[in-house]
């Protein structure tokens, strides 16, 4: 996701900068991968849209925090996305971490979606994909205040 969004923050920079409008439709077209349109249907904003992450290898919402979408989310923070396939075959497991694993709505897995050598789980124990990271929620913060109307 920080590319992903560092390619839209590019996109408006080079516009902004050169006055040629080029690069937007692709721009946009990343932001919306980003948010959703892409094929796992899932956004990798927690809480922005109707499917996001729901299990985020994060410390506190692990401890404290709800597990199930609802309540005390890390709202507006960014996960990696999907990875390369190789690195998920083993998962994290600490003795104080609550097992936490989301399929997509209605059913099946995420695996469906998968291919190419990316593979994408929402599971605690992904932090592969599912770790939010500063630098990943302050790229998308600059993209979104580039794009902003």
């Amino acid at each position: 996701m920080p590319h992903t969004f560092g390619l839209v923050a590019t996109a408006k920079i080079y516009a902004k900068a050169t006055g040629d409008h080029h690069y937007d439709a692709f721009g946009t077209q990343q932001r919306g991968w980003a948010l959703g349109a892409n094929s796992w249907g899932t956004g990798f904003m927690i809480g922005a849209g109707e499917v996001y992450p729901h299990c985020p290898e994060h410390q506190a919402v692990n401890l404290a925090g709800s597990l199930d979408g609802t309540g005390a989310i890390l709202r507006g923070a960014i996960v990696n996305g999907p990875n390369a396939a190789a690195k998920l075959d083993e998962l994290n497991s600490f003795p104080t971490m609550r097992k936490c694993s989301a399929n997509p709505p209605g059913g099946g897995t995420w695996a469906a979606f998968d291919g190419k050598g990316s593979r994408y789980l929402d599971d605690v124990g992904a932090w592969q994909t599912v770790e939010p990271a500063a630098d990943f929620t302050s790229t998308a913060l600059l993209a979104f205040a580039l794009t902003a109307s």
